[in-house]
């Protein structure tokens, strides 16, 4: 941590799902910026983030729904989340003692990752599901991405057969 603070930087990059770069950045005292696709049943979105997620129509991420559900679907989707939220619980609940270690405060995961400056969500906002969001999340699909090279020559001379 001593060669970290001395190289004064000035914002932590992560992605919510590898862990510890939250806790760096509140020891460093730097500014927290997540970046993340999506995670299993939105818990970190949900709980970390404060994104409201309503289960009536945002169906979760594993899920196939679209946001105009069956009372069926509905069901299946208010039980998964109920269940994913069970087990994000256990999990922060088992993070608090290394946060109390490091920080000398007993923080958590989703309080460290809920005071983060940007979330930046890497999808488009028009394929997803309609929802509300947070002013601090950002849509940047295609940011992680690299552009496209030209196609070899060789390749572009050979017939192709795609069958569907």
């Amino acid at each position: 941590m001593a060669i970290l603070k001395d190289a004064t930087f000035d914002a932590v990059l992560q992605d919510p799902m590898a862990m510890c770069g939250d806790l760096v950045a509140e020891v460093l005292g730097v500014p927290l910026i997540l970046s993340l696709r999506f995670s299993i049943g939105s818990v970190m979105e949900r709980h970390c983030g404060h994104a409201p997620s309503p289960p009536s129509y945002v169906p979760l991420t594993p899920l196939p729904y679209s946001d105009r559900m069956t009372f069926t679907e509905r069901l299946i989707n208010m039980v998964t989340l109920r269940n994913q939220s069970n087990q994000t619980q256990t999990f922060i609940l088992k993070s608090y003692s290394l946060f109390l270690v490091w920080t000398g405060s007993a923080s958590s995961v989703c309080e460290t990752l809920g005071k983060a400056d940007v979330w930046l969500i890497r999808t488009f906002w028009d394929i997803e599901t309609p929802r509300p969001i947070p002013p601090n999340f950002k849509y940047v699909g295609g940011l992680h991405c690299k552009p496209a090279n030209q196609l070899p020559e060789v390749y572009k001379t050979l017939r192709w057969f795609v069958y569907l």
